[in-house]
């Protein structure tokens, strides 16, 4: 199954999805599914601010010295966030507050299956 497939099961799975947004670790937005531009926390239409926020929170992360994060999960008064690190890409999710966010995270391998074509191909692209 490619990608987008997936993403459509993923939606039918977990209805309270209003987004499925994966960039590159630049914050470059590669896919999105469905084909809207997701609120972020203000109201504002912008998923940008989610990928940078995910950036900035591993970096900070990472310097603890426990090693890299699969997930970073924010829950804000009328969504919820869930970053997936596909190193180099970030699978990100925004849902309603009330969506079951242990089987969006559940979803981590069969989404890392699906999308390690698009993984393989950003890691082959050299830095700018």
């Amino acid at each position: 199954r490619n990608a987008m497939d997936e993403f459509a099961l993923i939606f039918n799975r977990v209805p309270e999805l209003s987004a499925v947004i994966v960039s590159g670790g630049d914050g470059i937005t590669l896919l999105k599914f469905p084909k809207v531009e997701a609120a972020s926390a203000d109201g504002s239409e912008s998923s940008t601010n989610f990928e940078t926020a995910f950036a900035v929170a591993e970096d900070a992360i990472s310097k603890l010295g426990i090693g890299f994060s699969k997930t970073i999960t924010v829950m804000y008064e009328n969504q919820v966030v869930v970053h997936m690190n596909m190193h180099p890409l970030v699978v990100t999710f925004v849902a309603s507050p009330n969506v079951n966010i242990a089987l969006i995270l559940s979803l981590f391998p069969k989404l890392k299956i699906a999308l390690e074509p698009v993984r393989v191909a950003l890691e082959r692209v050299p830095n700018q």
